[in-house]
């Protein structure tokens, strides 16, 4: 992947790890509590989306905490659906 902008990447390589990181660990305490399927592929298409837009277009603070809560928040009503899903049954 070429770089558009230059300047720094570990700073935005670090956030969307961590990202990753937390999405993944709230998936998996959801889906040892009820069934939950692809959980992989949601963490690994938010974290690959989010660094991509980031090493291309090298976003502010700002922009890049809005993405990252972005994806968070996916994560979280992910979690949210499944466990309502998990008490209806």
């Amino acid at each position: 992947m070429p770089l558009a902008v230059p300047g720094q990447v570990w700073s935005h390589l670090i956030v969307w790890t961590v990202t990753g990181l937390v999405s993944a660990a709230a998936l998996r305490a959801v889906a040892a509590r009820v069934p939950l399927h692809a959980l992989e592929v949601t963490v690994l298409l938010l974290t690959f989306m989010g660094t991509r837009l980031s090493l291309g277009y090298r976003p502010g603070p700002l922009v890049s905490g809005v993405m990252v809560a972005a994806a968070l928040m996916m994560v979280t009503l992910r979690c949210v659906l499944a466990l309502r899903r998990g008490a209806r049954d």
